[in-house]
C-alpha cells in the first residue's frame, strides 16, 4: 500500500492539475438555489441537511415529514447562519471554502481558473493537451460566451439578497470564505464588476 501510494504520488507530480475557482457569494447562492429549492427537496440527503438547518436555526420541532410533505425549506438567511456559525465538520463538503478542498498548501496547481472566466481560460488550459475541436470542449461552468457573468441569475440574486443581510454577518462569511476571496482577488456582491476577479475584469 506504502509504495502504491508512493507511485501514485508521483505520477501526479507528473501531471497537468488545473481546478476552477468561483466567486463565493454567487456560490453561496447558487448551493442554496440547488439544494434547498422547493421543487428540489425531495431527495433524502437535501432532507436531512435541511432538516440540520432548520432544527439550529428554525425550531427543533420541525421533521423530515415537514420538509418532505409540507415542503419546508430553510430561507436563505438560515442557510447563511449555517455556514457562518455551524461547525466546518458539520457542514456538507459541498459548501466547504474551496481553500479547504482545494488543499492549495500541499497540492501544485499548474492552472487556477476563475469560473467567471471559464470559456476563455478553458481555451488556454486544453491548449496544454493540444485538444482539436476547442469550441466543444471547456471547464464546466454555466457561463460561455454569449453570456456576461454579471448578468447570471446567481449574480442577479447575490446583489440583491446580500444586500438584505446584516453587515455582521457578512463580516463573518468573509472571514470564514476568506482565502476563497483572496485566490482570485474577488469582487464584493456592491462592486460594479461583480462577480468577476479584480485583477481581470475584461
Amino acid at each position: 500500500v506504502s509504495s502504491m501510494h508512493e507511485y501514485s504520488w508521483k505520477i501526479l507530480d507528473r501531471a497537468f492539475t488545473f481546478t476552477v475557482i468561483r466567486n463565493p457569494w454567487s456560490r453561496m447562492v447558487s448551493g442554496y438555489n440547488d439544494k434547498f429549492s422547493s421543487s428540489r427537496m425531495g431527495m433524502w440527503h437535501k432532507g436531512k441537511i435541511a432538516l440540520q438547518i432548520l432544527n439550529n436555526y428554525r425550531s427543533k420541532n420541525i421533521t423530515l415529514r415537514d420538509i418532505r410533505k409540507r415542503g419546508v425549506s430553510p430561507t436563505f438567511m438560515e442557510f447563511l447562519q449555517h455556514l457562518a456559525f455551524d461547525p466546518i465538520d458539520q457542514i456538507n463538503p459541498h459548501f466547504h471554502p474551496q481553500y479547504n478542498m482545494l488543499d492549495l498548501e500541499n497540492v501544485h496547481y499548474d492552472y487556477v481558473s476563475a469560473l467567471e472566466h471559464a470559456k476563455v481560460q478553458s481555451e488556454e488550459i486544453f491548449q496544454h493537451f493540444k485538444t482539436r475541436n476547442l469550441d466543444s470542449v471547456s471547464v464546466p461552468g454555466p457561463y460561455d460566451s454569449s453570456s456576461d457573468p454579471r448578468t447570471e441569475r446567481s449574480t442577479i440574486l447575490a446583489k440583491k439578497w446580500f444586500s438584505d443581510i446584516s453587515p455582521e454577518l457578512i463580516d463573518i462569511l468573509y472571514t470564514r470564505y476568506k482565502p476563497d476571496f483572496m485566490i482570485m482577488n474577488y469582487s464584493n456582491f456592491t462592486d460594479p464588476l461583480f462577480p468577476f476577479p479584480l485583477y481581470n475584469s475584461d
